[in-house]
């Protein structure tokens, strides 16, 4: 929420973004701002955002509602079809995989790249391939269970 006295009300949520106007009565010499479909916020020293990024949702780039990523996906379902979501060591590799990662792989300059579907994926994956039986890891009780579960793997 949006701290007393700064003089911003939360006028709307849209997707992830959130966009603001000020309270004429405490705008703090802020302009009031409506949101104008810019793809930018627009900020100047005596203005506030029109939008900003809602970083509270997983979905903070709003691929979800994106008309291009949805007929990306559309075409990828279609070609693909809807498989268990899991890792690829257990449902195998395709075509997207290897391309994707040979992609990342060039813009990166790096000999080679895996990607993995989600962080959990990757913390729990990369531990327990490069920590095995012996080695000394230091991590405390706060440790995240992704981290916990790699540590336990590379037993």
């Amino acid at each position: 929420s949006i701290p007393p006295g700064t003089g911003l009300i939360l006028e709307k949520i849209e997707g992830s973004r959130l966009y603001f106007h000020a309270d004429s009565e405490q705008s703090n010499g802020y302009n009031n701002n409506q949101a104008s479909g810019s793809n930018k916020p627009a900020t100047t020293a005596t203005s506030i955002p029109q939008w900003a990024l809602n970083f509270a949702t997983l979905d903070y780039l709003s691929t979800s509602s994106s008309p291009t990523l949805r007929t990306i996906a559309t075409s990828a379902l279609q070609h693909y079809g809807c498989g268990s979501c899991g890792p690829r060591g257990f449902y195998g590799t395709i075509d997207a995989h290897l391309e994707v990662e040979q992609a990342m792989s060039t813009f990166l300059g790096t000999e080679g790249a895996i990607l993995y579907s989600d962080g959990a994926s990757a913390a729990t994956s990369t531990i327990a391939a490069f920590a095995k039986r012996g080695d000394l890891l230091i991590v405390d009780e706060g440790v995240g269970e992704a981290l916990l579960v790699g540590v336990t793997l590379s037993r």
